[in-house]
């Protein structure tokens, strides 16, 4: 009975600014982030050679240094999520839009029992602060549950790892039982044909963290509470400019199983 309904919301998301501040109480928090630099301005895939690689997985401190751009920008591509999810609380993205849909009066859930009171509203109950608390009450929870999963259950094979693998059996070093369609891929073919290697490159100079991959099980947990329209958002044209610094208006079609509205 907590969780935003999708009534009304998607009206508040066709009509929000191009760029829009998340409001932390009375403080505007700007939305550019200080990301990394594309491989095209001096930027760096790491763990591409051997010696790099092998180093991390013996536990060795990286040895090289992330370069930042020094213009923050808007998320434009994969390399800028990667650098937003480096350094973010693991809930922040789902809290800002929390808050972001509560302060633009984006409706309760129909069920809410304030809804129909006439001299009363929720607040530390089915209100928003309650909202805004259970997002971080189940990210928690997901945490020690995909915690448990990963060291005494699934024990799953890190993305280095599994590229390590690959490499080793496409020089011949030693043979593993990997599908034909990853040896035999696109992107294993342009990642040899840029590094010499098939080694799989990384955003981050220490590869991928030791701690399972929380991320989709907290997504999945929060966004009944703060969940807008029930429809997937596809650009129609450039969402931003090429630098990212600003960005534009651009047109949205949010779609549906049955209905698609321009």
């Amino acid at each position: 009975m907590t969780q935003l309904s999708s009534k009304n919301a998607l009206t508040i998301v066709e009509h929000a600014p191009a760029t829009v501040p998340c409001p932390y109480g009375a403080i505007p928090v700007e939305q550019r982030l200080n990301t990394y630099l594309p491989l095209s301005a001096g930027g760096t895939d790491y763990l591409t050679d051997t010696a790099s690689w092998l180093a991390v997985q013996d536990g060795a401190a990286p040895s090289q240094q992330q370069r930042v751009d020094p213009t923050p920008r808007h998320a434009r591509n994969g390399r800028d999520l990667a650098a937003y999810v480096h350094h973010d609380v693991l809930y922040e993205a789902y809290l800002n839009a929390c808050i972001w849909l509560v302060d633009n009066n984006a409706p309760l859930n129909p069920g809410n029992p304030y809804n129909s009171s006439r001299n009363q509203t929720g607040f530390g109950t089915f209100g928003s602060p309650h909202v805004k608390a259970l997002l971080a009450e189940v990210a928690t929870r997901a945490l020690k549950a995909v915690w448990f999963q990963k060291w005494f259950v699934h024990r799953c094979l890190r993305p280095e790892e599994f590229g390590g693998l690959v490499h080793v059996t496409k020089t011949h070093q030693a043979s593993y039982p990997l599908h034909p369609d990853v040896l035999n891929s696109q992107a294993v073919a342009e990642v040899f044909e840029r590094n010499g290697s098939y080694l799989m490159p990384h955003a981050f100079p220490e590869g991928c963290p030791l701690h399972p991959k929380p991320r989709k099980r907290v997504r999945g947990l929060t966004r009944p509470f703060s969940r807008g329209p029930r429809k997937s958002l596809r650009p129609e044209s450039s969402a931003a400019a090429a630098s990212a610094v600003g960005s534009v208006p651009y047109c949205v079609k949010f779609t549906s199983r049955n209905s698609a509205i321009q």
